[in-house]
């Protein structure tokens, strides 16, 4: 999440699974167990991985050319990866289901 109202998805898969999601109290990491080719051509026999997703500032070399996708390394600069973004759908008014003229 991104604020109170932006998301990042991390992953775009189709017939594998991503699951065991945990993220780290700070909200800066994240990991999953995944079946899917995540860094592509690391895992064509689809068995289960762990991932590691950890945000960093732009300043930090993995953000640049410290990462390389051989090594297991996937970030946007690489071109391994890239955020899809959206907006979840604002809240309706509080306790507007129990009025009579409803949530409008």
């Amino acid at each position: 999440m991104k604020g109170r109202r932006k998301v990042m998805q991390l992953t775009r898969t189709q017939n594998c699974s991503n699951t065991q999601a945990s993220i780290e109290d700070t909200g800066v990491s994240i990991a999953f167990r995944s079946t899917c080719d995540l860094v592509p051509g690391s895992n064509p026999n689809l068995q289960p991985q762990v991932f590691l997703y950890t945000q960093v500032r732009p300043d930090d070399p993995l953000a640049a050319t410290g990462c390389l996708v051989a090594d297991g390394c996937c970030n946007e600069a690489n071109g391994c990866f890239g955020l899809i973004e959206g907006k979840t759908v604002k809240a309706s008014k509080k306790n507007c289901i129990n009025k009579a003229s409803g949530c409008k």
